[in-house]
């Protein structure tokens, strides 16, 4: 019964932007960001994900560009990363602060297993992300209020198995993603992400697992158009 809510909700909010549109075509004037060519330098191998050379890395012991340690100022200077984003496996670090300068990240953004991160808003000003995000295995993240200003994900948006994330504010102006969407397992999640400006997913949108999520409407108001399957399963 949840999930056909959840279905239906989706639903009415496209239903009026699909009735005027031919299939799979968006009128003139709603032109979507062009998709922009990924950097990542994340290789797939028989033995499971490999990362080969990484641009740039946050740690709570200080950053690495291209291998070489940069101070907090040389940091904050960057403005572009052509490559990838990299930001796991730290046990320390409460927040982005210092990624305050970046506008753009050409490959992937991965943000996971960082036991003590709470707060992103560091990331507000990247605009276009080539790759793909991954936010996932942050168990302290609650709130998302990064990504003010990102308009497009060149690849897969994924949000999974954050425990103690409550909200997700921090899209107000993402309007296409390149692959799927995925919000998976995030416990404590009591409604979709506010992405108001969203109009395109050219992949999946799978929503999955979130126990206590009740509402998708935030996420749908301005959906135009999903290329894949549209999947709910156990929210509340």
């Amino acid at each position: 019964m949840a999930s056909a809510w959840l279905l239906l909700a989706f639903s009415l909010a496209a239903a009026q932007s699909f009735d005027q549109l031919t299939p799979g075509v968006l009128e003139p004037a709603l032109e979507l960001p062009q998709l922009p060519k990924t950097n990542s330098t994340l290789n797939l191998t028989c033995f499971g994900w490999r990362l080969l050379a990484p641009e740039l890395i946050l740690t709570s012991g200080g950053a690495l560009h291209f291998g070489e340690r940069i101070t907090e100022e040389e940091l904050l200077s960057i403005r572009h990363v052509s490559a990838d984003l990299i930001v796991t496996d730290d046990w320390f670090l409460t927040n982005l602060d210092l990624l305050a300068g970046l506008e753009s990240v050409g490959g992937n953004v991965e943000i996971r297993w960082n036991e003590r991160l709470r707060d992103i808003s560091g990331l507000s000003n990247i605009r276009v992300i080539g790759g793909t995000m991954n936010i996932m295995f942050n168990p302290s993240l609650s709130d998302m209020p990064g990504f003010t200003q990102l308009e497009v994900v060149g690849r897969s948006l994924k949000i999974l198995h954050n425990t103690a994330l409550v909200s997700i504010t921090g899209f107000p102006a993402l309007a296409r993603i390149g692959r799927d969407f995925t919000l998976i397992g995030n416990e404590k999640l009591l409604s979709a992400p506010r992405m108001p400006s969203l109009r395109a997913v050219d992949g999946s949108i799978e929503v999955v697992y979130n126990r206590a999520l009740h509402s998708l409407d935030d996420m749908v108001v301005a959906l135009e158009r999903v290329e894949g399957n549209f999947i709910i399963k156990d929210a509340s």
